[in-house]
């Protein structure tokens, strides 16, 4: 609880919510509802959901690339965001977010991060879901998570506490290390 910890902080589906996300399956599956978005990767949603015959790479490449402009400039903060940063800025706290976005979409992360009155600076895109050891060697003691996955190797990290936000994608069963929260005002 001291100064010296550092907060980080996935942000699609953790610091902002997944409505652009939803939006865009939208435009090329107009019966995809929210509600479908059952799993971390897309072509398993839209595969259990029936709208697709078949799980491919679809939702790691084409999907992405077509859409990650419009998705990462229109994505919501998720409420109670905003008052729980800047309550860390108060008590003095560090933070750095982590994000699985491509590196190539650093100056759309920045542009959306000032729109909405976040830090531009201490943003790190890692290209994948592995942030190990980029929390590691950026001494990370607290990491806030949308992607199970993810927050169970972050889990096992000695001296990071791991949290994971409540979504219809991360029901499963997880580490009793892992923190789950449903909003950011529970945390405050």
């Amino acid at each position: 609880k001291g100064v010296d910890c550092m907060y980080g902080f996935d942000i699609d589906g953790t610091v902002t919510d997944t409505s652009a996300l939803v939006s865009c399956i939208q435009k090329e599956y107009p019966a995809f509802k929210s509600e479908h978005l059952t799993s971390y990767c897309i072509g398993e949603s839209l595969f259990y959901n029936g709208h697709i015959k078949s799980i491919d790479n679809y939702c790691n490449k084409t999907f992405f690339t077509k859409h990650s402009r419009e998705m990462i400039l229109t994505s919501p903060l998720r409420k109670g965001f905003v008052d729980f940063y800047n309550e860390l800025m108060k008590q003095g706290r560090r933070v750095v977010f982590i994000t699985a976005r491509h590196p190539l979409n650093e100056r759309l992360t920045i542009e959306h991060f000032a729109k909405n009155g976040l830090p531009t600076g201490n943003i790190y895109h890692v290209g994948s879901t592995n942030k190990v050891e980029l929390i590691k060697e950026l001494g990370v003691t607290k990491f806030f998570e949308d992607n199970l996955d993810t927050a169970k190797r972050i889990s096992e990290l000695e001296g990071v506490e791991s949290y994971l936000i409540n979504t219809i994608y991360n029901q499963c069963s997880e580490s009793k290390k892992i923190k789950r929260f449903d909003n950011w005002s529970d945390l405050l």
